[in-house]
């Protein structure tokens, strides 16, 4: 790993973020400022805060049932907004509990969440987006 000088300029094409906080703090509203962006909207936020920006609203059902619908209407855009990934992988789980019988008890209900967000993400990351 190479040490990283104070006035070295870093080449950055794409960034991850996280922003956390409570409901109402303006998360999805800072969001909305972001240009080139689309949001994905699992959490009904576009309603609830006048949100200004691009939106799909969305729920992990509309995913599951046709997965391959969503890259074609994300992919144009620069930077891909997920609010919130807390409530996206509610419904997953919920989901998982209705239409899994297969998974016994909520470790393995757990695990399959935990696996289904990382396929979705490394899915968001491969279009090189931030």
């Amino acid at each position: 790993m190479k040490l990283v000088e104070h006035d070295e300029t870093l080449c950055v094409k794409t960034m991850t973020w996280l922003i956390y906080g409570d409901g109402g703090l303006g998360k999805t509203s800072l969001a909305s400022m972001v240009k080139g962006s689309i949001l994905l909207d699992f959490d009904n936020g576009i309603k609830r805060t006048g949100y200004r920006g691009k939106a799909i609203p969305y729920t992990w059902e509309d995913y599951a049932n046709n997965p391959s619908e969503l890259i074609p209407k994300i992919k144009d855009y620069d930077v891909i907004i997920i609010d919130a990934l807390s409530t996206m992988m509610g419904q997953m789980k919920e989901l998982i509990t209705n239409t899994r019988h297969d998974l016994k008890n909520p470790m393995q209900i757990y695990g399959e969440v935990g696996n289904q967000t990382v396929n979705f993400l490394s899915k968001i990351r491969s279009l090189n987006k931030s």
